[in-house]
């Protein structure tokens, strides 16, 4: 070969092997390539995840931090900010005041906590004087499972309480008073990975609000109802819109109770009473024409609406 195509190809051949983003500085172009080399970056391979690679001052590095999962149980009793990082579950005990009737403590952005593959438990909460649970564990989507919760009968909204708490399964709400809460709207909506409900212990003689309450929680399968657990105070069933949409594994037991529910409401309440309306599908709407309590839900005025 001709020695001066020889050097030209070889000239090529380093231009593509060399002039690279990573090898020129940045805000530097060669040859139409923007360099990418910073020499302010300290990164070293133990600050990297296991298995990711980066570029530091142009040098490629293969990380090898391996993250330390959170164990044992940290015991918070005061309000502010609180390192939960190292623990793998937490016990709570905030009380609220009269000045600030709302939660004291945030737990919206809990999944910050968390890693992608570590799961996050709470442990029992006591919180006897918060007035508004709203949207107190709003998309805390690694959130797995909820000890005991603990309140008092000055709760009155707990709207949006687990809002797309995509993976919780489990929450103890035994010793949670709702006797005086007036709103319940979205409060288990998204809480897909649920299977199970026990809201045995629910008053909900004053609810007039219902809208969403179960919306997407698409695994659930039983909800169970205690004799308080009323619509006696919705005055118009339009509050109760969407409230079981793409609760497509319901029981039949539980769709039972679930009719048996709609039929404590006022006689005279106004509003679209129809299956269709709160969620139920076509083929739930036709099961539930089968079932116990559908002869009294019918009686007040109510029909699939497929």
């Amino acid at each position: 070969m001709d020695p001066l195509n020889t050097k030209i190809k070889n000239i090529k051949t380093e231009k593509t092997n060399k002039v690279r983003p990573e090898n020129i500085k940045q805000g530097v172009s060669i040859f139409g390539i923007t360099g990418t080399y910073t020499n302010d970056a300290n990164a070293t391979a133990n600050d990297i995840l296991d298995g990711k690679t980066a570029y530091v001052n142009g040098e490629y590095i293969e990380g090898t931090l391996v993250p330390t999962v959170p164990t044992g149980t940290i015991s918070i009793t005061q309000n502010g900010t609180i390192d939960v990082t190292n623990y793998a579950s937490a016990n709570v005990n905030v009380s609220g005041t009269p000045s600030r009737p709302y939660m004291l403590m945030d737990f919206t952005d809990l999944g910050a906590f968390n890693l992608n593959y570590v799961a996050y438990e709470i442990g029992d909460l006591y919180c006897p004087n918060v007035y508004s649970w709203v949207s107190a564990f709003n998309g805390c989507i690694r959130l797995t499972s909820i000890g005991k919760i603990t309140n008092s009968s000055s709760t009155t909204d707990i709207s949006y309480m687990f809002d797309w708490c995509s993976a919780l399964t489990s929450v103890d709400l035994s010793s949670f008073n709702t006797t005086n809460v007036t709103t319940m709207g979205n409060c288990f909506e998204g809480c897909s990975a649920l299977t199970t409900l026990n809201l045995s212990n629910f008053n909900t003689k004053k609810v007039t609000y219902f809208k969403d309450m179960f919306n997407s929680c698409t695994n659930l399968e039983t909800i169970t109802f205690g004799s308080n657990f009323q619509m006696n105070a919705v005055t118009n069933t339009n509050n109760l819109q969407r409230m079981f949409t793409n609760c497509t594994h319901l029981s039949s037991t539980t769709l039972n109770n679930i009719l048996g529910v709609l039929a404590t409401h006022s006689n005279s309440a106004s509003g679209t009473k129809t299956l269709k309306y709160i969620g139920l599908s076509s083929s739930q709407a036709t099961t539930c024409t089968g079932l116990a309590n559908w002869t009294t839900l019918q009686a007040k005025g109510w029909t699939t609406g497929y």
